[in-house]
């Protein structure tokens, strides 16, 4: 062989090297751009789903919607688009009216929330807690008596803890006509039937009134679901 094959040669080597290397960059840069193109898709994706009734075009009329928390699946809401002409939708959590429904209830039934969405429900204190784990959030308390008075408390921050802090309430500033009833139960956990959290009470306060809450000292009358 001469010089010039044996040069010939080498660089042919050198070649499919150079080929196999570029072949070998160019498939790993492709799975990386085809993960960066899901990825983005992902996010385009979960952009277009609702992951609170904020989300829902109030045009579209008070309801039950589906809606797309941060981190977990889908569940359905009842979302009121209507209040207080507020151009924007809030995610109601309880809704009581009639008597129909049962609130003596206990641990589960409140973790994973009962009864009908049109009608009379607790979503559950686990959706509660992914909702406003993502986000600030307000919450807003409307009453109504027999005679069709109407009262209603606001509250600037609303947050409920996860299920190793037993759902611990936590709220922010108070305003509205019907007096700051739940102040007192701010930093406590959520209390059942069957699993007593109460905060220094001398009474079981969701078995005394046939309903769980977020219950704290001498405050078993404050309760909205008993």
């Amino acid at each position: 062989m001469t010089g010039i094959d044996q040069l010939k040669t080498e660089l042919e080597n050198k070649q499919r090297v150079l080929d196999e290397y570029l072949k070998q960059k160019v498939s790993k840069e492709s799975l990386k751009l085809k993960a960066l193109e899901e990825n983005l898709h992902n996010i385009v994706i979960s952009l277009r789903k609702p992951i609170d009734c904020t989300d829902i075009d109030v045009n579209h009329g008070s309801g039950i919607y589906t809606i797309y928390p941060i981190g977990i699946g889908s569940f359905r809401v009842y979302c009121d688009l209507e209040y207080n002409n507020t151009k924007r939708g809030w995610t109601v959590f309880q809704h009581r009216e009639t008597g129909e429904e049962d609130f003596n209830r206990g641990w589960i039934d409140y973790e994973y929330g009962f009864g009908n969405l049109l009608k009379e429900f607790w979503l559950g204190n686990s959706k509660l807690h992914a909702l406003t784990d993502q986000g600030r959030y307000e919450m807003v308390i409307l009453k109504e008596d027999f005679y069709n008075n109407k009262t209603f408390s606001r509250y600037d921050f609303f947050k409920i803890g996860d299920r190793t802090s037993k759902y611990k309430l936590s709220i922010g500033e108070y305003s509205g006509t019907a007096g700051n009833k739940i102040e007192m139960n701010n930093s406590v956990p959520f209390s059942t039937k069957d699993q007593n959290n109460d905060i220094f009470n001398l009474i079981d306060c969701a078995s005394w009134g046939k309903g769980a809450w977020w219950f704290s000292t001498s405050n078993c009358f404050r309760g909205l679901n008993g």
